[in-house]
């Protein structure tokens, strides 16, 4: 059988409840337990035959405070182009200290990449530091600028 898909995968993301036995998973997919953390659902049709595969992936929130030359650079619009870039969401604003702050949520690697990201920043900014940590969960739609 190829395992070639026919036509490209469709992501979806929810958060658990926290009594989850009956959660609405479509049918033909496996149930699962014990899962309190964001999951993605992976739904691919290959060679005409339904498929679905539960994939579990920790979302984790960080907030950012970065410093340097961050302000009037377009510091904040560009975060929020790649953090959307790697389905990302959260927020970024200026500090009235002249760093720029973020709280993002996404997947381990996205926000490695993210994180990697603001040190560079946008072609005009000129970053000094990074000071990062992990935060209880946030959930947010989208990632927004602040003014």
């Amino acid at each position: 059988m190829d395992a070639t898909p026919s036509k490209p995968t469709r992501m979806y993301s929810r958060r658990l409840p926290e009594n989850h036995p009956n959660h609405n998973i479509p049918s033909g997919c496996k149930k699962f337990s014990e899962v309190n953390s964001y999951y993605k659902l992976n739904l691919a049709s290959i060679k005409g035959v339904s498929e679905c595969e539960l994939t579990i992936m920790k979302i984790i929130s960080i907030q950012a405070i970065i410093t340097g030359k961050v302000q009037g650079v377009f510091y904040r619009e560009g975060t929020r182009q790649k953090a959307e870039s790697l389905d990302i969401t959260g927020w970024v604003k200026n500090n009235k200290d002249g760093a720029v702050e973020l709280h993002a949520s996404g997947t381990a690697d996205n926000i490695k990449l993210l994180i990697e990201w603001l040190w560079q920043g946008p072609p005009r900014a000129q970053v000094t530091h990074v000071d990062w940590q992990e935060i209880p969960a946030e959930k947010n739609n989208e990632f927004t600028v602040h003014r």
